[in-house]
C-alpha cells in the first residue's frame, strides 16, 4: 500500500493543533518506528520532529518504579486535547512533560509485547543508559537507543541511513530521570541538527518548534498483470472476473485499517 507523507510544520504553532490539524487532514502522526518506515531511514535535511512515542515513567499499583516506551497511536497524550488540557491547567512537569492520570501506568504495563511497548525496570534503566553524545555504532548497544526504536532492525535502518546521509560519526542521546511523585508522559524527539543528530524524550508538550510527520495509506492501483491473470482464468465466470476484479481496486476494510507500526 502506498503512503502518502506530509509534514506539519508551521512556527509558533503549538504541538496539540499542530496534531490536531494531522488528525483533522486524515493523516495519522507518526511514532518513531513509523517515521523510519516512512522516510526509509533518517529525515533528507537537517530538521527536528516530535514524534507520537511516548516514554511514559511513574509507579505501578504494586510500587514498581518503570519507564514505559510506547509506539503506539492510543496512549493517553495522542489526544491533542489532553495535551491542550494539560498545558491549560498546568499539569507539566519541570522536564516538559506531561502528568498523567491514575491508572495509566498499569494500562500500558498490561499492553507490554516488547516492541510496541517496552517496559524496563527504573533504576536498571537509568544506571545502564548513559545520557550523552556516543558513537553510532556504539548505539545498538544502548538500551535507551533499542527502546526509543521500538526494533533493533528500525534502529540499524536508522543509524545506517544517517551515516550515509550526513556522514555522522556520533548520535546524541538524551534522557533525564523523569521519575516523580507522580506519573508522567513525555513525547520522543528525532532532531537532525545542523552537527549532530539528537534521539530525545525531552520534547516539551508545549513545544512550538518541532514538526510533525503524518502518514495517509493510499490504495495501489493494480498491476494490468494481474487483471489479465484473472481474465485469462477459464474457470472464473465473468461475475466472478469483475468481483476479482473489484477486490484489486477496493481491498478488504480491514486491510485498510491496518496500521504500518502501531
Amino acid at each position: 500500500m502506498k503512503l502518502k507523507v506530509k509534514e506539519f510544520y508551521p512556527d509558533s504553532v503549538d504541538l496539540a493543533t499542530k496534531l490536531e490539524e494531522c488528525q483533522e487532514e486524515g493523516y495519522e502522526a507518526c511514532t518513531v518506528p513509523m517515521i523510519v518506515d516512512a522516510l526509509g531511514g533518517t529525515p533528507s535535511t537537517r530538521t527536528e520532529y516530535a514524534t507520537l512515542s511516548m516514554l511514559a515513567t511513574g509507579k505501578t499499583k504494586k510500587g514498581s518504579a518503570v519507564d514505559i516506551f510506547i509506539h503506539r497511536n492510543d496512549h493517553y497524550f495522542s489526544d491533542p486535547e489532553n495535551i491542550r488540557r494539560a498545558v491549560d491547567n498546568l499539569s507539566i512537569t519541570f522536564n516538559g512533560g506531561g502528568l498523567l492520570p491514575p491508572g495509566e501506568i498499569d494500562r500500558y504495563v498490561s499492553q507490554e509485547d516488547g516492541k510496541n511497548v517496552i517496559v524496563m525496570n527504573h533504576q536498571k534503566f537509568m544506571s545502564s543508559s548513559s545520557s550523552n553524545y556516543i558513537t553510532v555504532d556504539e548505539a545498538l548497544s544502548s538500551p535507551f537507543v533499542l527502546s526509543f526504536f521500538g526494533e533493533r532492525e528500525i534502529a540499524e535502518i536508522f543509524l545506517r541511513d544517517l551515516k550515509g546521509k550526513f556522514n555522522d560519526k556520533e548520535i546524541g542521546v538524551f534522557h533525564k530521570n523523569h521519575l516523580g511523585d507522580k506519573p508522567a508522559g513525555y513525547l520522543l524527539d528525532i532532531r537532525c541538527r545542523f552537527y549532530k543528530c539528537v534521539l530525545s524524550s525531552e520534547c516539551s508538550i508545549q513545544a512550538t518548534d518541532r514538526n510533525i510527520i503524518g502518514i495517509q495509506r493510499k490504495k495501489a492501483n493494480p498491476e494490468l498483470e494481474d487483471i489479465l491473470t484473472i481474465i485469462d482464468n477459464g474457470r472464473l465466470s465473468k461475475k466472478q472476473q469483475i468481483e476479482a476484479i473489484r477486490k484489486l481496486y477496493n481491498p478488504q476494510e480491514e486491510e485498510l485499517e491496518t496500521p504500518i507500526r502501531l
